[in-house]
């Protein structure tokens, strides 16, 4: 049992927020190269704090604290749910 947990939800949760993270990094580095589905499917992150964090007429670092704060927490949910689905492929498929 407490193999089951590990594989399948602290693995994905270790391997996911780093990867959530360099991945908004690889998309604020690359993202004028890219087309928007390409970078929008790397960082979905980006996505949806653009769409929180418009125009907001607050301070400059507050806008960008928060704009960071959603990107690294969606990034983290994404690669996290990928990480487990594929954790939970390979552990079904070695029990048979």
């Amino acid at each position: 049992m407490w193999r089951r947990i590990l594989v399948r939800v602290v693995l994905p949760a270790v391997v996911g927020l780093p990867v959530g993270f360099l991945a908004l990094g690889f998309a604020v580095g690359y993202g004028q190269e890219l087309p928007n589905f390409l970078l929008y499917l790397i960082s979905p992150g980006m996505g949806v704090a653009s769409h929180i964090f418009p125009n907001r007429p607050k301070s400059l670092a507050a806008t960008i604290g928060g704009f960071l704060d959603v990107s690294i927490a969606v990034n983290f949910i994404f690669y996290f749910a990928i990480f487990a689905a594929i954790a939970y492929l390979l552990e079904r498929r070695a029990s048979r």
